[in-house]
């Protein structure tokens, strides 16, 4: 079983019972095994250094053999899955909405990412690495919300697939950083 899920806000209503946040969830089970081979796991943490930090690979030098060594990937069949989410303004009993004089709304949670932060040995010292352009958040588009409080406070719905793999990654911590040369593993993320 795998589980995940993002927080969008809080909900803050007429009364503390009806306070609520807004989030989406997942969680899906099926068959997990771990990868085994060199080229299987570089395959799967290119797919991964692709999806989060598109072009960066060219830049980075490969992976040694005792890295490959030391990190675990595991794939998994989903088999199926659930989602569960909880979107909107807040839905208070029909007569505070009279007679209750309080603030009620959405508090929506902002993800980004902030200014990046040279690894005090970069190469490129004092400006950006070609890569961190290409390394923003994804853009999102928003609706509006429904002023309708009679809308449903929160949404399920089972999906089953069939054969869906999705792949984990885990890499050891500790490693530690050289004094000086820092070029030929200039590559983020850094663990300290």
């Amino acid at each position: 079983c795998v589980t995940a899920s993002i927080f969008n806000g809080y909900v803050l209503a007429r009364s503390p019972f009806h306070h609520s946040a807004n989030y989406r969830t997942v969680m899906a089970y099926g068959t997990a095994r771990m990868v085994e081979g060199r080229a299987a796991k570089e395959a799967a943490l290119d797919r991964m250094m692709q999806t989060l930090f598109p072009g960066s690979l060219a830049e980075c030098r490969g992976n040694t053999e005792q890295e490959i060594k030391a990190t675990t990937v595991i794939t998994m069949t989903i088999d199926e899955a659930a989602a569960k989410t909880r979107s909107g303004p807040p839905i208070d009993d029909e007569e505070d909405y009279l007679t209750v004089n309080a603030w009620s709304g959405e508090l929506p949670a902002r993800r980004s990412y902030a200014q990046p932060v040279a690894d005090y040995l970069n190469p490129y010292s004092g400006r950006y690495p070609p890569k961190a352009a290409s390394i923003s958040p994804r853009k999102r588009t928003s609706k509006a919300p429904s002023s309708k409080a009679t809308s449903s406070r929160v949404s399920t719905w089972p999906t089953a697939t069939s054969r869906t793999k999705v792949t984990f990654w885990a890499s050891p911590m500790g490693r530690k950083r050289p004094a000086k040369d820092a070029a030929a593993d200039a590559c983020l993320p850094h663990t300290q």
